[in-house]
């Protein structure tokens, strides 16, 4: 991992999913996001990380809630 930047379809492609998707997360502040100019929008890998490490925790504790 470095400093790298992803556009909305990159991160939607890694996510599989639609980029509208990816949209929403940022808009509800679950993905941190640059805006930079008026249309261009990056997400860092390290923002992307923690978003995806985030999913998972919940994803775990959701399965630990269902098993009790």
């Amino acid at each position: 991992m470095g400093n790298n930047f992803y556009d909305l379809g990159q991160v939607a492609e890694m996510l599989q999913v639609r980029p509208e998707m990816v949209w929403t997360f940022i808009q509800s502040g679950q993905l941190r996001s640059m805006r930079l100019g008026k249309r261009t929008i990056r997400i860092m890998d390290v923002d992307l990380q923690d978003f995806i490490s985030r999913l998972r925790g919940v994803v775990v504790t959701q399965k630990q809630q269902q098993a009790n």
